[in-house]
């Protein structure tokens, strides 16, 4: 087998995860052929009863027969799930490349060696392309990432096999690869069969496009990390966004912060909105200005819940209900709020401005957008995110400081007033 083993060397062990199916008995043999140190690192999720303890037992025997030893780990997937709240799938993988890591510490392994093959490679682009992939994920899955290495990603599935069968080396089947219940096993088993039988040399030549993807994402990856150097007050995007040609360098930048093919796309829609807001899956929350992506820090997206139908205060208003007649005069400071306490909501909520918010204005008619009083009082953008509305879920009732809305208002007929300080 043609395996690719840049960066490896013999004079440190190698660990090689070894599940007992083909691929990774092959991995092993083949490693252990070239001269390497290997130590075989087996994992018992213990998910399929006797299943999981035959894997094991014969991952055992393969890595004695090698000469290799053997390092098994047990999980408890079904706790692991409990605490993260995770798929099956995905608390199995956390679980296991967690320990690999923290393994190749432990005993100074130069790398762990994973068994995914070229079959592996082809199946991954069809599964992203499915999923609306760019550049990035069609690339498909890399030779090495931090310690892990996949020296048969240029090696078929058949070629493994006749491999093994040349060794005279045994492998088990893990049962749930043959159900087609799952997306993988479904291409793996029906969809790139029928495409090879139909169209044969598909799949090298999805292998050659897959190359052909993984330079040109080199190209962006090494501009978009340019563009990111020596920027630290948020994602600069105003002085590109006018070249079309280097919008898709933009797209890229904002999918390596977090940002879904979604929200990308609205983005690059709305360059010009000052205040829109987004959010990204691993660094929160920001906010369109000028160009620039701003990023919010978590005090201005959170939300107070107040309890209106009693007195009460916390560190941003404080509340009380009083009688009609205690008021002297309805004239009141944009720092309070007047409502008729029998019609005001029992609870609502404090947050700060996002983008779309409408109020009701006292005193006129229709609505207007929030985004506009804030510019009308001329607010510099830090103001205007730190200003607090008092809201339900269906109208805004107070932009504190500035103005309240006609929803709930004094009547001749109000017989107590909730009266609402900004502190």
């Amino acid at each position: 087998m043609n395996l690719r083993l840049q960066g490896l060397y013999k004079t440190r062990p190698i660990g090689v995860a070894l599940s007992g199916g083909a691929d990774s008995v092959a991995l092993l043999a083949a490693l252990t052929a070239e001269g390497y140190h290997c130590v075989a690192l087996h994992c018992n999720f213990h998910l399929r009863g006797d299943e999981s303890n035959r894997d094991e037992a014969h991952a055992r025997t393969i890595a004695e027969r090698l000469g290799a030893p053997i390092l098994v780990k047990d999980f408890d997937v079904a706790a692991h799930q409990h605490a993260t709240g995770q798929s099956v799938e995905m608390a199995a993988r956390e679980l296991r490349y967690n320990w690999f890591e923290s393994t190749a510490k432990e005993h100074d392994l130069q790398a762990v060696a994973i068994a995914h093959n070229s079959d592996d490679q082809a199946e991954t682009f069809l599964l992203n392309l499915m999923r609306g992939s760019g550049v990035k994920g069609l690339k498909g899955m890399s030779y090495r990432r931090g310690i892990f290495v996949r020296p048969m990603l240029e090696v078929s599935r058949h070629e493994i096999e006749d491999y093994l069968g040349e060794r005279g080396l045994d492998y088990v089947t893990d049962s749930t690869n043959l159900s087609t219940d799952y997306h993988r096993n479904l291409i793996r088993h029906k969809v790139l069969p029928a495409m090879e039988e139909h169209l044969p040399g598909i799949t090298r030549a999805i292998l050659r496009s897959m190359e052909v993807l993984g330079m040109q994402n080199e190209i962006i990856e090494r501009i978009v990390a340019d563009t990111d150097e020596g920027d630290h007050r948020g994602l600069s995007l105003g002085a590109r966004l006018g070249e079309d040609s280097l919008r898709p360098i933009v797209a890229e930048r904002l999918a390596r912060h977090g940002f879904s093919a979604a929200t990308i796309k609205e983005i690059l829609g709305q360059e010009h909105q000052n205040g829109a807001i987004f959010t990204s899956a691993t660094e929160g929350t920001f906010v369109l200005h000028d160009g620039n992506l701003l990023p919010l820090p978590e005090e201005d997206w959170r939300e107070v819940e107040v309890d209106l139908s009693k007195d009460g205060e916390n560190d941003i208003i404080k509340w009380e209900i009083v009688p009609r007649e205690s008021i002297k005069s309805l004239r009141v400071t944009p720092d309070t709020l007047l409502l008729d306490a029998d019609t005001a909501p029992s609870t609502a909520i404090l947050r700060h401005w996002r983008e779309g918010d409408r109020i009701a204005p006292f005193g006129m008619r229709g609505t207007r957008l929030v985004s506009d009083l804030l510019s009308d009082a001329h607010l510099p953008l830090p103001a205007k995110r730190s200003l607090w509305l008092l809201a339900t879920p269906s109208s805004i009732l107070w932009v504190a400081s500035l103005r309240a809305s006609r929803h709930h208002p004094i009547t001749p007929a109000t017989t107590r007033v909730l009266r609402i300080h900004l502190k």
